[in-house]
């Protein structure tokens, strides 16, 4: 890809980060200086760092206090109703984000999915504050910065996005 900065800053955005490394040392030579190369997922992680000293995981564990001390199965279904939000376009977690199988309660009668969705948005919102011990999954992240952190990266006169 020949990119050139002679008009401005330009972001480049990669799928991955061999690509990325590989772009970068090719924006080394003149015609490439004033072009930022990243990957989404390093262009998040630096503006949500803060919230969990940028830390990632591939499963949202969640603590049984993060679950109002109800059963695994509970968690369960409010990380994946948080996993469904943050795969989502929606701006915030809601009843239709809850899995369409919920657990039971010990007395046999399935959760609602209310109670669900109000248990997995007191969840995200301790993310959203970073006043969680979670780590975050990738998606998390890149919902976090979609949401709260998008307006944060400096403007760039041009964004080109590589999808390879």
């Amino acid at each position: 890809v020949h990119i050139h900065a002679n008009r401005g800053r330009v972001l480049y955005l990669v799928f991955s980060k061999a690509l990325q490394i590989a772009e970068r040392n090719h924006m080394t030579c003149p015609a490439g200086k004033g072009v930022t190369v990243l990957t989404l997922d390093a262009l998040a992680a630096q503006h949500t760092a803060e919230l969990h000293g940028g830390r990632v995981s591939s499963t949202l564990l969640l603590s049984a206090e993060d679950v109002r001390y109800e059963p695994p199965a509970f968690a369960k279904a409010v990380a994946d109703t948080i996993d469904a939000f943050a795969n989502s376009v929606d701006h915030c977690v809601g009843v239709g984000h809850a899995p369409s199988r919920l657990p039971l309660r010990s007395t046999g009668v399935p959760y609602q999915a209310s109670y669900v969705a109000e248990a997995a948005s007191t969840v995200w919102s301790r993310l959203r504050q970073g006043t969680s011990t979670m780590t975050p999954t990738h998606a998390v992240r890149m919902k976090l910065f979609q949401l709260y952190h998008l307006h944060e990266v400096e403007p760039f006169d041009l964004v080109v996005l590589d999808e390879a």
